[in-house]
């Protein structure tokens, strides 16, 4: 049918999207205070993409073990990484409360219709890494995975 036929168009189109080496598509989020931001204005030498749900206990502790990481710490500090937490909700007044707690120096987004545009079907927590240009270098990462790209790129 034909709505069967546009659900299968726009899989493939998200997927297209998310492909390892493409240019990450532009992803529309509102951070914590209001402003509007856009992934593919998000520059760094690296960019983390953090997709995650703060209700969910392996989100957080992912968030709790990159945060406590000492060589991505110090990436984000002096530049080389940036952290971009996207959750998706709605940007109200909850989901503020909801991610109070995340690190100042991260990028903390809501973007309630971010799978229309990126592959999430590995659910949350999920991560995606760009390098220069917003290029996707690895998608569906676990922590584990995401701290050893830090390590990697400490030792550089």
């Amino acid at each position: 049918s034909k709505a069967e036929k546009a659900r299968f168009v726009q899989q493939a189109e998200v997927l297209r999207n998310s492909m390892v080496g493409s240019r990450a598509p532009s992803l529309p989020y509102t951070t914590r205070d209001g402003r509007a931001g856009d992934l593919q204005n998000d520059s760094a030498e690296v960019v983390i993409v953090f997709f995650n749900d703060p209700d969910c206990s392996s989100c957080n502790m992912a968030r709790i073990r990159l945060d406590a990481d000492v060589s991505m710490t110090e990436l984000v500090n002096e530049g080389t990484v940036k952290v971009v937490a996207i959750t998706l909700a709605e940007p109200d007044e909850e989901w503020k409360k909801a991610v109070e707690g995340y690190p100042a120096n991260w990028i903390v987004g809501a973007a309630p219709d971010a799978d229309l545009s990126i592959d999430l079907r590995a659910g949350t927590p999920d991560f995606y890494i760009l390098g220069r240009h917003n290029i996707i270098r690895y998608k569906h990462l676990n922590a584990d995975q995401v701290l050893d790209v830090a390590r990697q790129l400490k030792k550089r």
